[in-house]
């Protein structure tokens, strides 16, 4: 039941960025969708270059569903639009906290260890991200009611 809430909050938030990024066109909700999708860090999405349906990273290779290629190849690169590395992790800090309408926001490192923990990924945490997904896990089960 645990992972059902959190999987299902985590889906919540690629769901808002799909959103935001259709809806209101904004290429960083799509950017920030795919760092939390395929769990790229910003910094490697920045660097990265895409060759047909693979995006090629500083130390690996993620291989994209064909749609999100495409539209990689449409709106380029996001070293194309911001000017500096830390301009664009800033601006997809600012995209998940947006996306998040709980009270525990839950910073893009912490939504990565999420997702790695919903794929059922061994990892350590800090004693703090644990409290933090305690506070969030404890806010759903009070929106569901239960």
């Amino acid at each position: 039941m645990e992972l059902n809430i959190f999987q299902n909050y985590f889906n919540s938030i690629l769901k808002k960025l799909w959103n935001r990024f259709t809806k209101l066109d904004r290429e960083i909700s799509f950017y920030t969708y795919i760092c939390l999708k395929y769990g790229i860090p910003p910094k490697e999405l920045y660097n990265s270059t895409l060759h047909q349906h693979t995006l090629i990273l500083k130390k690996n290779r993620v291989e994209l569903e064909e749609v999100y290629s495409s539209i990689l190849k449409k709106i380029g690169s996001p070293k194309e639009k911001w000017s500096s590395v830390d301009s664009f992790v800033k601006a997809v800090s600012r995209e998940v906290k947006s996306a998040q309408h709980t009270k525990t926001k839950l910073n893009f490192i912490e939504l990565i260890v999420l997702r790695n923990l919903l794929k059922r990924q061994n990892m350590r945490i800090s004693t703090s991200t644990f409290t933090k997904l305690l506070k969030l896990y404890l806010e759903l089960l009070e929106k569901r009611g239960i």
